[in-house]
């Protein structure tokens, strides 16, 4: 009877215990721009509640850590703290990420040091309004660039190289927010010795019906992004083809002849704006015209 009593007083305490409620509040997270995704204590919220801007229910009382993310934008983080039966706000404005550029080509990539070389292509990816371009090299001072233009995939810029140490020099290009980009080697820098001189063309006639193969054209002082044209006053140029700069004194192409105006020409060599030659004559006939050649006789 005593044991019955006992369990009987035991349960009525136990009825009389309050009954310990968990506290809840909520989370409201609105971001700048939107579509963000929220963790709340390294919780991705977004498998269940998707992204900003969105209200996060339930969560227990206290401080808890923040972080939005989305792509390319600094992640956001913060505390917050939440109150029973409360909502607690965060607005967050995400930072772009530091877009860090490349280099890819340079247009021309080698100039003389007596003057100024305008690059008309630095092409990459990245690049902001207000970057600089400069070329580096061990022991020398670097050597900054005049900025024509900017856009996200290509630079314009001067570079005064006269009287600047010949060789191969870095191209750095630095964006405002200090992301960088280096092509080592990237520019050569040429003396007035390796100007262009022009020897002789193989063939130096072709007719106007249709394409004659250069399969010499030599001289000295060529680079791999050389050119070549035949030049006449009064006319029109004809542009040619390079097959292969094959070395620095010897270059084969190809000349589309087919129509154009009989007569002499001046062959010319550029390896850029402001290093080219012409010389030399190339001889354009007719298809009609018959071209005499010679007979070497020999006797013993």
């Amino acid at each position: 009877m005593k044991k019955i009593f006992f369990i009987l007083c035991l349960f009525s305490v136990t009825l009389l215990l309050p009954v310990t409620v968990s506290a809840l509040g909520n989370i409201s997270v609105t971001s700048t721009p939107a579509g963000a995704t929220v963790y709340v204590n390294d919780i991705n919220k977004g498998t269940t509640e998707g992204t900003t801007a969105i209200v996060i229910e339930d969560i227990m009382t206290g401080i808890h850590t923040i972080v939005i993310q989305k792509a390319g934008y600094l992640n956001y983080t913060t505390t917050v703290t939440v109150n029973n039966n409360q909502t607690s706000t965060i607005s967050a404005v995400l930072v772009l990420s530091p877009i860090v550029p490349t280099i890819s080509t340079i247009t021309p990539a080698s100039g003389f040091n007596t003057g100024i070389v305008s690059i008309t292509d630095l092409s990459g990816t990245g690049f902001s309004s207000g970057a600089t371009v400069i070329l580096t090299k061990a022991g020398q001072t670097n050597i900054s660039a005049t900025i024509v233009s900017v856009t996200l995939t290509k630079i314009t810029c001067n570079i005064n190289l006269n009287g600047q140490t010949a060789g191969l020099w870095n191209v750095v290009v630095t964006n405002p927010d200090g992301q960088s980009t280096t092509k080592n080697g990237g520019f050569e820098i040429r003396a007035p010795s390796a100007a262009i001189t022009l020897s002789s063309i193989t063939p130096n006639f072709g007719m106007n019906n249709g394409i004659v193969t250069v399969t010499n054209l030599a001289g000295t002082g060529f680079l791999s992004n050389a050119t070549i044209k035949l030049k006449k006053t009064g006319y029109n140029d004809i542009p040619g083809s390079v097959n292969s700069v094959v070395s620095s004194s010897k270059i084969t192409g190809t000349f589309d002849l087919d129509g154009r105006t009989p007569g002499s020409y001046e062959v010319c060599v550029e390896n850029s704006s402001t290093n080219s030659v012409c010389g030399l004559v190339f001889t354009v006939y007719s298809s009609d015209t018959p071209i005499n050649g010679s007979i070497y006789i020999s006797v013993t």
